[in-house]
């Protein structure tokens, strides 16, 4: 809305917020004082900026997306990714080469390189281009509803009540934003059938 003028349908913003409000309750864990006070751990910070520059990169994409290839925004966008981790790791000390890995973080980092990077990114390149950047953004906020379905499936970590409902605002966000046409459609189609039931017969 802002760096690219894209005008949203009130309903578009009714289902932005509540993703965005789903998302704040499930990394606050349902606690208001930690959203008034901004008491979040590292992660979350880390999260949260995390979604700041793939918002930015979204809005790029579809700048670009005309022009060069989904395949070559990957390759780009991976080598600089690459070499900006490397860097990162080097400076940290945590720097290694994936033939001194363990099986397990082997089998970990090729999956973060081909599924988590080169498919996951080649079709959020081109949805993006086919929806546009805000619809496509709203979909970031299911990212923790899916770290937290993956716990509660592979670490058997337990459900909250809290966490339940931060999913059902971001999934009825994620749905008012990307159906907002069907939505209006099924209001004026409901409010119609009533006022023809409360006008009097002649």
């Amino acid at each position: 809305f802002v760096l690219i003028h894209e005008r949203l349908h009130r309903l578009q913003w009714l289902g932005i917020c509540s993703s965005l409000c789903g998302a704040l309750y499930l990394i606050s864990n349902g606690s208001l004082a930690a959203i008034l006070t901004l008491s979040f751990n590292i992660g979350d910070v880390l999260f949260f900026t995390s979604q700041v520059a793939w918002a930015l990169y979204s809005i790029i994409v579809v700048r670009i997306i005309d022009d060069v290839s989904p395949f070559a925004i990957v390759a780009w966008s991976g080598l600089l990714g690459s070499l900006t981790t490397a860097a990162g790791a080097a400076y940290l000390g945590h720097f290694e080469l994936p033939s001194l890995l363990s099986p397990l973080a082997l089998g970990s980092y090729l999956f973060v390189i081909f599924a988590g990077g080169l498919i996951a990114m080649i079709f959020w390149n081109k949805g993006t281009g086919i929806v546009g950047p805000s619809q496509a953004a709203v979909f970031m906020n299911i990212m923790p509803l899916v770290g937290i379905i993956c716990g509660v499936l592979f670490l058997d970590e337990q459900l909250l009540i809290s966490q339940a409902i931060g999913g059902v605002l971001i999934l009825g966000g994620v749905y008012l934003t990307t159906q907002y046409r069907t939505v209006v459609y099924r209001l004026a189609k409901y409010f119609t059938r009533r006022q023809r039931k409360r006008q009097p017969l002649r």
